[in-house]
């Protein structure tokens, strides 16, 4: 979970997260979106927070990649935990030819002392050894058994008249401060949603700021399902979409909102239709599409009805799009029942058949058997949840089954205790 805040409530929202996810690690991230400052009466201010919340054993942050940090020497330096005597397997040699490195040796047995960290082979190769310019014999920073692991991130520099080997690491665990010029909400928010659509919509945040948001997280990492349920202009949908096209990824986004002012039919949904298909910038330069799949759902009350009997059917008849949702099937193969007796969606890789009366359950069956090109998730109006595959018989096809109305109402049970 991921929850961005301001100073206004930054303390409040802490607190509140704390006594929620009592067994949960909570880090707060400072990110700098307004570098020229919001002025306020004593100071300026130029961040926001992130809260990153996961459970408190594993690993749940990714690794990035930065280029602030130098080549640091592989050689060990310092007191007593940096001489040989202190790992006798981290003292070998590294071997280069003409600058590159093309191997290492054995861990050096005991009573052998080169003179020089440089020793030169007769094939034109050179020996490195961890040996300061003191010629105090120290040791490198990985075992003979794990450097090849690293190699990738060595490099060979002469220093002087001497051989030295460096780790050039790229691979860090995210800061816990973030500055780069491209969470700048200003010019990646404000002037970039301006860019796209033609109404105005104040503080959306910077698309690199929630991208990376969703970078930093491992957790299903190519095919996450990301719920922003306070979606405002879309930026998290933007990003999502901006991953999948950069990496092949097949994230999925909902987005939810109140539609507050129109704000979901003006701008979020708006925004995201814009930057899916491609769209014409406020330039009058054409931007290509990202891409992908966008389903715009209103949801509304069920009215109370006194037959209970006839509140369930009228739920499953409203939840036939929630349920297409969750199979990721949205075409309408057939609409011969348009009085919602018999519905069949299907999508590149699955059916969903719905019979919302058991009336019709014969031509249900006949239907199912029509579907054999590819898997069929079939939902069946239940008054009870017992409705099991062996009341199908022998269909030809491969199919899933659950009784609805029972699961919705489960789930509302659930959620309203």
């Amino acid at each position: 979970m991921v929850c961005t805040i301001d100073e206004n409530e930054h303390a409040t929202l802490g607190v509140s997260l704390r006594e929620l996810f009592p067994n949960k690690e909570i880090v707060s991230v400072t990110i700098i979106h307004n570098p020229g400052g919001i002025q306020g009466k004593n100071f300026s201010y130029t961040h926001e927070y992130a809260y990153f919340i996961y459970p408190s054993t594993g690993t749940f942050i990714s690794n990035v990649k930065r280029n602030d940090v130098p080549p640091t020497p592989l050689r060990d330096w310092g007191k007593e935990s940096s001489m040989r005597e202190a790992a006798k397997n981290c003292f070998y040699p590294i071997i280069i030819r003409d600058g590159v490195i093309v191997g290492f040796g054995d861990v050096s047995k005991e009573g052998y002392h080169p003179k020089l960290a440089n020793t030169k082979g007769k094939d034109g190769t050179i020996e490195i050894y961890p040996i300061d310019r003191n010629g105090v014999e120290r040791k490198w920073r990985y075992s003979r058994q794990s450097v090849e692991e690293i190699k990738g991130e060595l490099i060979c520099q002469k220093i002087k008249d001497e051989w030295v080997i460096l780790r050039d690491k790229r691979d860090y665990r995210w800061k816990t401060v973030w500055t780069d010029a491209k969470y700048n909400a200003n010019v990646y928010g404000t002037q970039l949603v301006n860019k796209i659509i033609d109404t105005k919509f104040p503080f959306p945040k910077s698309l690199y700021a929630v991208e990376d948001c969703i970078k930093a997280v491992i957790h299903n990492k190519d095919s996450a399902i990301i719920l922003d349920f306070f979606a405002g202009s879309g930026t998290t949908g933007h990003a999502v979409m901006k991953l999948n096209q950069e990496d092949g990824g097949k994230r999925q986004f909902i987005l939810c909102t109140n539609n507050e002012n129109k704000i979901c039919e003006n701008i979020t949904y708006e925004r995201i239709k814009r930057v899916s298909v491609g769209y014409k910038d406020s330039e009058n330069k054409k931007v290509e599409g990202l891409g992908g799949n966008l389903k715009y759902l209103k949801t509304d009350f069920i009215k109370l009805e006194k037959s209970i009997d006839y509140l369930k059917h009228k739920m499953v008849v409203g939840s036939t799009e929630i349920l297409c949702l969750k199979e990721g099937s949205f075409d309408l193969v057939s609409d011969s029942y348009r009085k919602n007796r018999i519905k069949v969606f299907q999508s590149p890789k699955k059916y969903t058949a719905i019979l919302f009366d058991l009336f019709y359950f014969e031509d249900f069956v006949e239907q199912l058997k029509k579907l054999k090109d590819k898997p069929v998730s079939v939902y069946v109006f239940s008054y009870t949840k017992d409705f099991s595959k062996e009341e199908f018989g022998d269909l030809g096809i491969k199919f899933t089954i659950e009784a609805i109305p029972e699961k919705i109402l489960e789930t509302y049970k659930t959620i309203f205790n």
